[in-house]
């Protein structure tokens, strides 16, 4: 009997070492996938994110109300006195509220016109200052003889299309590419120059 309930004893052991392990196993793997949750709320994008949602969401309240309580009203004052939003038409019982499209169409355009110069474009120029457009080199006028692909740059020695080796180009074709490269870049060159601001003259 005493042999029986030791192997019981240490069967019972066993099964509760196994469910502590599995345990602690599961509680890990909790612990991971809230520490990963936690991880993704706090992500910068993330909350930057609903920032940007709460301060448009805001934005377009306050563009609402300064094209239903400003513009509009002014607008009808010159045509008369008529409130937009009752600016309506009937066909065939059916009322369409064509003022109140008015409304939002105008909305919409101030908040275009807002995106556009307030962010579109200086983005656009940040972006050009910081990453400068490379100058294109003149391009191969048949493209590659073998697969038919263009553009090419003709100072390309394989086709970036079907990896064959180009054949060389005509001496006269090469010349007057290189010289119209040359043209390019003195272009360019210019434009840079011209754009520079100009240096104040020291005295």
């Amino acid at each position: 009997m005493g042999g029986a309930e030791d192997v019981k004893h240490v069967e019972d052991k066993g099964l509760a070492g196994r469910s502590k392990a599995m345990g602690k196993a599961a509680m890990g793997c909790a612990g991971k996938q809230c520490a990963g949750f936690r991880d993704f709320l706090l992500r910068g994008n993330v909350v930057d994110m609903a920032i940007g949602i709460v301060v448009g969401g805001a934005f377009t309240a306050l563009v609402n109300a300064l094209v239903t309580d400003l513009i509009t009203p002014f607008i009808s004052a010159i045509w008369g006195g008529t409130n937009f939003n009752e600016l309506t038409f009937s066909i065939n019982g059916s009322k369409f509220f064509y003022g109140h499209f008015i409304n939002q169409l105008i909305t919409f355009v101030i908040i275009c016109a807002v995106l556009y110069f307030a962010v579109v474009m200086p983005m656009n120029h940040l972006i050009k200052s910081m990453f400068p457009e490379k100058p294109k080199k003149p391009e191969r006028p048949d493209g590659c003889p073998f697969c038919g692909h263009s553009p090419l740059p003709y100072t390309a020695i394989k086709c970036s299309a079907c990896c064959s080796e180009l054949p060389p180009l005509p001496s006269e074709t090469l010349v007057d590419l290189q010289q119209k490269e040359a043209e390019m870049n003195a272009d360019k060159n210019a434009d840079e120059e011209i754009k520079k601001p100009a240096e104040k003259v020291k005295v």
